[in-house]
């Protein structure tokens, strides 16, 4: 531990020593996991079971994916930030809620250039009602929801970039309106955003637009220049939203925002004038005469050599597409319909598309045509390669140079004029801000055309002034127009030029990214073995190793000072992956140990997880054998086994699982006494939001039949409104064991509701449950008293019936502030007397009412204060909850999370009454991109009033430790 805090204070090494620990442990990782012995090693159960990132075009999408089912309720900020917190609840009886942790769940994430996630970050003070944050290396705009199957969320990232990723410019003396200098939240309609020039006069729907600003804003996502078209300006979200309704029909990809700072006063210089509404088309000429052709508008004239490099993306498959499927549209005349692939995380998509078209917004208008049948159509730049191969993969056939023709048959091609060139000052002279923007600006536009030679010169240039404000971004981009050129060794020594000037700013990751691909390019190949085949394969290595002391001590009257808790815990969690094009083979292991350092204390070990999957055949063919955790196809949890999945036409997959019920993390060798098997099939998707699952599935525990189930799933996601159902019955008792509906609605104004109805045995009707309460642990020496018919009455007696409903609300109030409640009745049943048992009273009907006031960003970006009030009313006591939690990043290295709990508990019958407080201080600071130090303390003071006797106790607890991801 001594030799990492050294380390740790050498951020140099410490890079230095995860590139040589990621490489080493690659090669070496498969063959770790079959030789790990299960002994020694320590974990938790953990409610986050796996994050995976997937790109698109714009963007991507984030996928938490949980043990346990936790429904969605809000998140906080609503649009964007470097931190996002999102509120979930259990789906199960207050009762039975998310137990409370010395320490939250952490999961480090290696995020990508669209996708800069760097952790997920799980709280579960506050009772069933989880906290799920996420924490990225730079401010994203995303969308979040809850995922189809009850126990995932989603986030959707929009691929924006902050304002202040903009090429900044100072703007020149400019009178604005009042309202434009004042701190009001404005909105305005993001209508457009393309890698080339905006031409306005082929847009559609502008003679709506004529009352607000038509402006253009520039920003580089990775190395791409972006332009954004943008209509302003709006009061409210609500006002945005009505006006963008107007002109949907044409804009479909459109979206209200938020504006940056300062981002009203740069339209100005951005503004685009209106083209007037055209008059009325000019009677014919009278017969005889030769109409005079009209002058054409410098904007939109095409000559004979025009490339046409923009395509409409009607729909993305994992099926082929073939021509009986697709429908016969009008829209599709004169064009080429055709199909493409690429591959995705291993996975080969079919792409089917129309082209082609000489603009992007030529593409765009054409896209309103087919919006009905394909309405997650998007347009895309082709290659001169993609143009050319799409002759062989016609659907149906149009004349591959169609081009679009628009108002009076004029041809759209923008023309672009030549940058203005910049006079070169002498070396070392500091020029203006303005000049260093526009010699930017210049270099990004080049960047974009592919003349990366003259990106190299600008991008010099800038470095080479006195004035230092944009040399980080001129540096980076300079490594990368000499990686674009080629200039490999060039490349190398100004990325490491950079992470040496530059460690800690955002643009860090990034670079050290493509170096680490360039070193790996450039790396000598190894001799190939005799029949190796010849295709290039992605290793990685991710994963993280924490140590945590936790103390914990308590003081009551009677019994004095009391050690609860003296504890080293050293938690390992990592994955490695290897991808080739035909295969995606993946291997985790999550685990560690507890030294327990009590007088008679016992160390404990556990393993959450230690499993090999693969995928190959384009992702038709896949499997996981190993510990692994299960929520669909009738699988009760985690289990040590295998499962298959093949996938035998578009709409429908067969898996077969089997293995061995794992009952607890600590059980480190496969318990064989109970043994269960089973196959389910995928069914959809259809009508593009269905899909369902059924299944079949049978476990035996000592030779007996314990389990005997069918069921189905039925799931419907759209991003405004999501259903989840479930029902498995036992055959074998002839009961309805889970019944389950899931439903989520969200508005407009991003308010949503979300309800749940959960019917279920509890625990899970299986005939092991006849054991509880018996003398023995064995079911065949229980059956050697009981017969099979007795063994599933007594099962029946210890399962009580457990039904909960739930509403929840949520509603922003602003951008920065939210409020939500959530409403649960529930009750669990009585427990039968029999085999020598007693009954077990239920709970009776308890009922649980939240209510959520939450701000994000109020003091400074990033930061989120959560007021929580809770009220719980059962049969024996009411108790009345008061939760403040707050999170402040003091910067970007340190955050402190201060929160107090104060409870009030009313026992009925005049039984007394009970108040706590629980203060507690927690705070991390980040030394590099891969060390973290954390460190917590609270307490805890009681003092419950009984008839006749009063009794105080104290307790406090502190955690400190450190965390390395790698």
């Amino acid at each position: 531990m001594l030799i990492l805090h050294k380390f740790a204070l050498r951020g140099c090494l410490l890079d230095e020593l995860n590139r040589t620990l990621a490489r080493r442990v690659g090669s070496l990782f498969l063959l770790v996991l079959l030789l790990l012995p299960f002994q020694g090693l320590y974990a938790e159960t953990r409610l986050i079971d796996e994050i995976s990132l997937s790109e698109n075009e714009t963007g991507g999408e984030i996928q938490v994916r949980f043990t346990q089912p936790l429904r969605y309720v809000s998140h906080a900020p609503l649009e964007k930030g470097r931190v996002v917190t999102i509120r979930l609840k259990r789906v199960v009886s207050p009762t039975q809620s998310v137990p409370e942790s010395d320490r939250p769940e952490k999961v480090s994430v290696n995020g990508r250039p669209a996708l800069p996630l760097l952790e997920a970050h799980l709280d579960l003070s506050i009772p069933g009602s989880p906290e799920l944050v996420l924490t990225f290396e730079r401010t994203v705009a995303f969308n979040v929801s809850g995922g189809s199957d009850g126990r995932s969320v989603v986030v959707a990232i929009k691929g924006e970039t902050p304002a202040a990723a903009e090429a900044p410019k100072k703007p020149e003396p400019v009178e604005l309106p009042e309202q434009v200098t004042s701190n009001r939240e404005r909105y305005a309609i993001n209508l457009l955003w393309t890698t080339d020039p905006i031409n306005v006069e082929a847009l559609p729907a502008l003679d709506k637009m004529s009352r607000h600003r038509l402006y253009i804003s520039r920003y580089m996502a990775g190395d791409v220049l972006w332009y954004r078209l943008r209509l302003g300006f709006f009061d409210s979200r609500k006002e945005g939203e009505r006006f963008l309704e107007s002109i949907r029909s044409n804009y479909k990809s459109a979206f209200v925002t938020q504006l940056a700072p300062g981002e009203e006063e740069r339209s100005v210089r951005e503004a685009r004038p209106i083209p007037a509404k055209p008059s009325e088309k000019a009677a014919p000429p009278p017969s005889g005469t030769t109409p005079e052709e009209p002058a054409p508008s410098d904007a939109i004239v095409a000559d004979a050599g025009t490339q046409l490099n923009y395509v409409v993306n009607l729909a993305s498959s994992l099926e082929p597409f073939t021509a009986e499927k697709v429908p016969d549209l009008e829209a599709f005349g004169g064009y080429r319909l055709y199909t493409t692939t690429f591959s995705l995380e291993g996975t080969r998509w079919h792409r089917l598309r129309l082209g082609f078209f000489p603009t992007r917004e030529a593409a765009v208008l054409h896209m309103a045509g087919v919006g009905k049948d394909y309405p997650q159509a998007w347009v895309s730049r082709v290659s001169r390669k993609e143009r050319e191969e799409s002759a062989n993969r016609i659907l149906k056939a149009g004349p591959p140079s169609a081009p679009f023709h628009g108002p009076e048959g004029a041809v759209l091609v923008e023309t672009e004029k030549a940058p203005t060139e910049i006079a070169e000052p002498p070396p070392g002279t500091a020029e203006s801000e303005e000049k260093l923007a526009a010699r930017m600006e210049e270099a990004r536009v080049a960047m974009a055309n592919g003349d990366y030679r003259r990106a190299i010169q600008l991008y010099t240039k800038v470095m080479t002034s006195a004035n230092p404000k944009f040399d980080p971004d001129a540096l980076e981009y300079l490594g990368l127009a000499r990686e674009r050129n080629g200039q490999m060794a060039h490349a190398v020594a100004e990325y490491q030029r950079y992470l040496k000037l530059y460690p800690e700013t955002e643009g860090a990751v990034r670079v050290q990214q493509r170096l680490d691909g360039l070193l790996l390019a450039q790396a000598p190949a190894k001799e190939k073995l005799k029949g190796e085949v010849s295709e290039r394969s992605r290793k990685e290595v991710r994963g993280s190793f924490s140590q945590f002391y936790t103390y914990d001590e308590s003081y009551e009257d009677e019994l004095g000072v009391m050690t609860n808790r003296s504890a080293l815990s050293s938690d390992l969690d990592i994955t490695g992956r290897v991808r080739t094009q035909r295969f995606d083979t993946q291997a985790r292991f999550t685990g560690g140990y507890e030294n327990n350092f009590l007088r008679r204390g016992e160390d404990e070990a556990s393993i959450s997880a230690l499993y090999i999957d693969a995928a190959g055949w384009e992702n038709r063919v896949a499997g996981r054998v190993g510990r692994q955790s299960q929520s669909t196809g009738g699988v009760l949890g985690r289990f040590d086994g295998a499962h298959l999945g093949f996938q035998l036409f578009s709409r429908l997959r067969l898996n077969l699982v089997g293995g061995y019920p794992v009952s607890s993390s600590t059980k480190t060798s496969v318990e064989t006494e109970k043994g269960f098997y089973g196959v389910n099939m995928d069914i959809g998707t259809f009508l593009e939001h269905w899909d369902f699952n059924i299944y079949a599935v049978e476990q035996t525990a000592d030779g007996i039949q314990d389990r005997r189930a069918v069921g189905g799933e039925v799931r419907y996601f759209h991003p405004r409104r999501s259903f989840f159902g479930l029902v498995d019955y036992d055959v074998l008792f002839d009961e309805l064991n889970t019944g389950l509906v899931l439903g989520t609605l969200v508005f407009e104004d991003r308010s949503t509701i979300n309800i749940s109805l959960d019917y279920r045995r509890s625990p899970v009707l299986t005939t092991s449950n006849a054991l509880q309460g018996q003398l023995t642990d064995s079911l065949r020496s229980l059956n050697d008293i009981y017969d099979d018919s007795t063994l599933r009455k007594l099962a029946r007696d210890r399962s009580p019936i457990s039904r909960s409903a739930s509403l929840g609300v949520s509603k922003p109030v602003t951008e920065k502030l939210q409020l939500s409640g959530d409403a649960t009745i529930s009750e669990i049943g009585d427990s039968r007397a029999s085999g020598g048992v007693e009954a077990v009273e239920g709970t009776g009907i308890e009922y649980s009412v939240s209510f959520q006031v939450t701000g994000s960003s109020l003091i400074k970006e990033g930061d989120i204060g959560i007021v929580d009030l809770r009220y719980f009313e059962g049969h024996t006591h009411k108790t009345y909850s008061l939760n403040l939690n707050t999170r402040y990043p003091v910067n970007r290295a340190w955050r402190i999370n201060p929160r107090v709990r104060l409870d009030y508990r009313l026992n009925d019958r005049d039984a007394g009454e009970e108040i706590s407080v629980r203060p507690s201080l927690r705070t991390d600071y980040r030394l590099g991109r891969h060390l973290r130090f954390e460190l917590e303390g609270g307490g805890e003071w009681s003092n419950e009033d009984l008839p006749g006797d009063t009794r105080v106790s104290t307790n406090y607890y502190v955690t400190s430790g450190y965390r390395w991801d790698f």
